[in-house]
């Protein structure tokens, strides 16, 4: 791995570990958004996507499996991508460790030549009341439509 994507790893393992729950980071390759990762924060923990099923290629998917990710079909979802998960909470090492896979995962599965080449957006869902509460709408967290990530040090794509 050159200098330049170990220097994002170490961003984006760091910004992985400050997201708040319910915030949702996808970071994508800016001409070819089809390939991306995208990262959804909860009460349980980070679950990372990439690499749809009809967007990847053959070889991109037996790179995929064998960097660790798990298929499709084993999806609670029910969706179409690859996927990991990190439970919460985490210590700074399975950060690191989850982002040089996911670094891999660009590089290696997906061919982008360099972070440069990378944009992100950001959000945050707004908090849901429990089943069976009723709570003013003053009482809940609300939405974050722009969350800014200067921290990952590439483009936000909606900025």
């Amino acid at each position: 791995m050159d200098e330049y994507w170990s220097d994002f790893a170490g961003r984006l393992a760091r910004t992985l570990g400050e997201l708040a729950e319910r915030s949702v980071l996808t970071i994508a390759w800016a001409s070819v958004p089809t390939i991306y990762l995208q990262f959804a924060q909860d009460e349980e923990g980070l679950t990372v996507r990439t690499g749809a099923e009809d967007v990847a290629g053959s070889a991109q998917l037996g790179e995929l499996s064998a960097l660790g990710w798990e298929s499709p079909e084993t999806d609670p979802l029910g969706r179409r991508t690859w996927h990991t998960a990190l439970g919460w909470p985490a210590r700074s090492g399975d950060y690191d460790r989850l982002a040089q896979l996911c670094v891999r995962t660009l590089t290696d599965a997906h061919g982008v030549p360099s972070p440069d080449e990378l944009e992100y957006r950001a959000h945050r869902e707004g908090e849901e009341p429990p089943e069976d509460v009723v709570l003013y709408e003053e009482d809940l967290e609300q939405a974050e439509p722009h969350l800014v990530l200067d921290r990952l040090g590439i483009t936000d794509a909606n900025g």
